[in-house]
């Protein structure tokens, strides 16, 4: 769960609450997302909600490092989450529990994304 602003394709912003389901893969040294939307503004624009589909790249930034200038992308949400459901997030000794995270999805070509991701502690 997270309290997204979404710009839409005509520049609007939506704010509110959206829930998803997310899967993640990591084995090529980044994050790459597999999404399927429950509830609330979304920015992919995908016509079928209740269908997964490859999102988008994540990158991590470390501790206290700025978000990059993007000059020529298009921010299409920025997110600070409010919940989780993994495990590795909720349970009590795990190294992420607690951890919470504010991130920007840009839109940097057509059809491609990249989500930069900050920690909270």
């Amino acid at each position: 769960m997270a309290n997204s602003k979404v710009v839409t394709a005509n520049n609007d912003i939506i704010s509110g609450v959206n829930v998803a389901e997310l899967q993640f893969c990591y084995a090529l040294g980044c994050e790459l997302e597999i999404i399927r939307y429950i509830s609330g503004p979304r920015w992919h624009p995908d016509p079928a909600p209740a269908r997964k589909f490859f999102s988008h790249v994540g990158i991590h930034l470390d501790d206290g490092e700025p978000f990059p200038l993007m000059p020529y992308s298009r921010i299409v949400q920025e997110t600070h989450t409010i919940s989780h459901t993994s495990e590795y997030l909720t349970k009590p000794g795990s190294p992420g529990f607690g951890r919470k995270y504010h991130y920007r999805i840009h839109l940097v070509g057509p059809g491609t994304f990249v989500k930069y991701i900050r920690r909270i502690y």
